[in-house]
């Protein structure tokens, strides 16, 4: 089972624009600095990420979107590693 890691340089306003899903993957986003907002749609929930080390997991087949509140940096850790698993909601 393989994993990938993504290095996220993001500026504040920034955000996906749909909601999607993965279909096989699970991710774990870490928060390094900003704040950085998780929302899922279908739960009808949303998680900030203000503090150094705030995370967010996310299971396969959950949608969800975000938004950078302010210039963050975050590490996604997303396994299994799939090529095109991301799919609009």
């Amino acid at each position: 089972m393989g994993f990938e890691i993504k290095w996220s340089n993001s500026r504040k306003g920034d955000k996906k624009p749909e909601p999607a899903f993965n279909v096989k993957a699970k991710s774990v986003g870490i928060l390094v600095y900003g704040s950085f907002r998780m929302d899922f749609p279908d739960e009808k929930k949303s998680f900030t990420l203000r503090d150094e080390g705030d995370y967010v997991f996310c299971n396969a087949g959950v949608t969800h979107s975000w938004e950078v509140l302010e210039d963050s940096l975050l590490i996604t850790i997303r396994w299994p590693s799939t090529p095109n698993d991301q799919k609009p909601a």
